[in-house]
């Protein structure tokens, strides 16, 4: 289904009547409908009024005022004779408290506001259509109507049309806080004349087309915004609203999505001239948050909503720590995967305290995450400096999401020690055995490894088969030494079933330097896993 909305700039003063003397009251009595009688008479006629009597009667008042209020009796009232016509100017239908309306049978609209009717209010009318005519609920051809909530239900067309005849116009017509659903066609249809409809904190629902639609030159023809986007971050930090629009004039946008059972909220507006545009939003919104956009041209007509997404991702990379791995690199991390393509060596410069260090080449590592800078000329260990990056914007992540830190960042090298650990004396034995937990199986239980280390730090055992790893298991050493380590035959992932396997062994020091790898073969005994 296809639903575009059409959100105008609300008119703070159309939202409350002004308070003023009415001349005349027609008070609603009688729930049914028929003929115009003889009821409704302000000198107090004791027949009783339906609506119908009440429209006619307010039709041919003399009055430059009307008012058709309903009794407390009455909170529903069934058409069944045909449409109603207002033709009265300033005319107001309804008071503080719902009524329902329901539109029955008929040829034509519930109910129409004549041009004649001017400067009229419904006020919290609620209509429910079971007619089976293709025809809107409510007409409005008059200027200056207030329809004050209510709602508009269940029409076989629009929920509510504003029309007018050339070379007429209809302008100024207000929808406020007016629940518009389960219409076959759109919500509220504006035809071509209707110029500068307010509709405002109006829920539209479950309409076969638009909630509201704009036909030709309706509301002057404004044009809606294409293209809408959000970000990326740029390196200034901003995340950019951009598109494209038809004509100049102001755009308005609203947080929240205009289809959903709440109104969206107003967050900013901005000036914008024909063609692309790109501005920063005031408020700075979530990831995934949807975004509503119109515009409005020389303050006559407003578009309908055009929508965008904020993309999930609108975090700029952050550099988590920079130091020397080795005597010619550094190894930036990173807090998210940076576009390789996007990283340059001219972007990074070193300056140590010996010397400068001419950059050679950058390369992307780690998933994404770590960028590896090669330097030219030998680097001294336990030596620390700077890493000048260029400008904000000199990487960006896979979303397009500009780094935002420049200038010096402190390297921290290592403390003296770029050499990796030695690991010698390495042995298993047996060769063959049978790992811990598995209970028919003829043979030695377990094996023992041996290795000596220069240093303290991480000892790990990996064991393939062929070139695929199965698992590994870590074992931590305080001190440099001979060690003797228990091997059961488990590893994190789990037990190695029976089978040839390469176990193979390194050792890292506290600083990152991993060992020369040693590799041996073993043979685990026991039935294969199926």
């Amino acid at each position: 289904m296809r639903r575009t909305v059409t959100l105008l700039a609300a008119l703070a003063a159309l939202l409350t009547v002004a308070p003023s003397a009415l001349a005349a009251t027609f008070a609603v009595d009688d729930t049914g409908d028929g003929p115009p009688g003889v009821g409704c008479d302000v000198t107090g006629d004791p027949d009783t009024c339906t609506l119908r009597e009440a429209i006619t009667a307010a039709n041919a008042s003399p009055d430059a005022t009307n008012a058709i209020a309903f009794d407390a009796g009455v909170s529903a009232v069934t058409l069944t004779f045909g449409p109603l016509v207002l033709t009265k100017p300033n005319t107001v239908i309804g008071q503080e408290r719902d009524t329902r309306v329901n539109w029955t049978s008929g040829g034509g609209p519930a109910l129409t506001l004549a041009a004649t009717a001017t400067g009229s209010t419904l006020r919290r009318l609620d209509f429910m259509s079971t007619a089976p005519a293709v025809e809107p609920i409510l007409r409005i051809e008059a200027d200056g109507v207030f329809v004050d909530r209510g709602a508009l239900r269940g029409g076989r067309a629009d929920g509510a049309e504003v029309r007018s005849t050339a070379p007429a116009t209809t302008d100024n017509v207000t929808f406020a806080g007016v629940t518009v659903t389960g219409n076959a066609q759109n919500g509220v249809r504006l035809r071509t004349g209707a110029r500068n409809t307010v509709i405002t904190a109006s829920v539209f629902s479950a309409n076969g087309l638009k909630p509201i639609a704009l036909e030709g030159s309706a509301n002057s023809g404004a044009g809606a915004l294409g293209g809408l986007k959000v970000g990326p971050r740029q390196p200034d930090g901003t995340l950019p609203f951009s598109g494209t629009a038809s004509t100049g004039g102001a755009v308005e946008v609203f947080r929240g999505n205009p289809f959903g059972p709440a109104a969206p909220v107003f967050s900013d507006s901005f000036g914008v001239s024909a063609g692309g545009f790109a501005a920063v939003l005031g408020v700075e919104p979530s990831a995934g948050e949807p975004l509503a956009a119109t515009l409005t041209t020389g303050g006559a007509g407003t578009s309908e909503f055009a929508l965008a997404t904020v993309p999930s991702d609108i975090v700029s990379p952050v550099m988590t720590s920079v130091r020397a791995v080795n005597t010619s690199q550094l190894r930036i991390r990173l807090t998210e995967p940076v576009d390789a393509a996007t990283v340059e060596a001219g972007d990074f410069a070193i300056e140590m305290a010996s010397k400068p260090r001419a950059v050679q080449a950058v390369s992307v590592e780690g998933g994404g995450t770590e960028i590896v800078i090669d330097t030219a000329g030998g680097w001294l260990e336990g030596e620390a400096g700077y890493l000048r990056i260029g400008a904000p914007g000199a990487f960006l992540d896979a979303a397009g999401n500009a780094n935002l830190a420049a200038g010096r960042v402190r390297v921290a090298a290592g403390p003296g020690d770029f050499t990796p650990p030695k690991l010698t004396k390495v042995g298993i034995a047996p060769k063959k055995f049978c790992p811990s937990g598995v209970k028919s199986c003829r043979g030695p239980r377990g094996a023992t490894v041996t290795f000596t280390t220069n240093e303290e730090g991480k000892f790990e055992l990996a064991a393939y088969r062929g070139k695929k790893r199965i698992g590994n298991r870590t074992f931590t050493q305080d001190k440099a030494g001979a060690y003797k380590i228990r091997f059961s035959g488990k590893l994190r992932a789990g037990r190695l079933s029976a089978g040839r396997y390469k176990l193979r062994f390194t050792m890292e020091d506290e600083v990152g330097n991993v060992s020369t790898a040693a590799t041996r073969t073993i043979r685990v005994l026991g039935r294969k896993r199926r």
